[in-house]
């Protein structure tokens, strides 16, 4: 099935931030139900003890997803960053917007991508493997969506999981009970990016067509399964053959 590049909603500068909060919000609640960080600690443990990191740079953050519990399982400092920062005051996350196309040299890390990956096209996410090389970071890739039939058919359930799940996300929000419940905007906006998200995600033989560029770095891949739910998550490690010690 060949990738297709749909438009997202999530991409869009102009959304309200109460939809993309909203988005966040449920996408983070969906994470800690299914305990995604279990699945991530793993690579994410190799890839720094491969690449002698002691700090995880994470972007596309959005609300903070899984890493955060990544980070504390670990026992590592964590930064989040986003190109729309959050309007929230917390100690992990940069303050200024952050391009993952063009991080600042100056935030040194493992650069971790969680669910984010899927939003770049082949060139422009050539130029985040790129970035990462060029200022000696280690890169680990996750990405929950996965591009096949059978999620694209199943796309729909969405929906009810969305209702499910909406009035149990914290803190408690009117309007996005409104949004959800009264005017289904918030659950048809997830809906359709969470299709057009199966529809752009990476097979394991094209990220790793994309790390051929860089073989000065090791990398590796694979797909780890949930452990609650029947799902599977797709990532990518890398970080310099030869490493120096962060």
């Amino acid at each position: 099935m060949a990738r297709a590049h749909l438009f997202e909603f999530n991409d869009q500068p102009w959304l309200p931030d109460a939809l993309r909060d909203a988005l966040r919000a449920y996408l983070r609640k969906v994470s800690d139900d299914l305990a995604v960080e279990d699945t991530i600690v793993p690579p994410v443990r190799d890839a720094l003890r491969g690449s002698g990191a002691d700090c995880i740079v994470d972007l596309a953050s959005g609300a903070g997803g899984p890493m955060l519990s990544v980070a504390r399982k670990l026992n590592v400092r964590i930064l989040l960053t986003d190109l729309f920062p959050p309007h929230v005051r917390s100690p992990d996350f940069y303050w200024k917007p952050v391009n993952a196309l063009d991080v600042p040299p100056e935030l040194t890390g493992l650069r971790t991508l969680v669910n984010g990956f899927h939003h770049f096209r082949p060139d422009a996410a050539r130029r985040i493997l790129d970035c990462a090389v060029r200022n000696g970071q280690p890169v680990a890739i996750f990405e929950l969506s996965r591009r096949s039939a059978l999620t694209i058919l199943t796309s729909p359930l969405i929906v009810p999981i969305v209702l499910l799940t909406m009035f149990r996300v914290r803190p408690v929000r009117w309007e996005w009970l409104l949004l959800t419940y009264l005017i289904p905007v918030i659950p048809l906006l997830i809906f359709w990016d969470g299709l057009v998200s199966h529809c752009r995600a990476y097979t394991i033989p094209e990220l790793l067509a994309m790390t051929a560029e860089f073989p000065a770095y090791r990398w590796e891949a694979g797909e780890t399964r949930l452990t609650k739910a029947p799902a599977t998550v797709t990532w990518l490690t890398g970080w310099p053959a030869s490493p120096s010690r962060q």
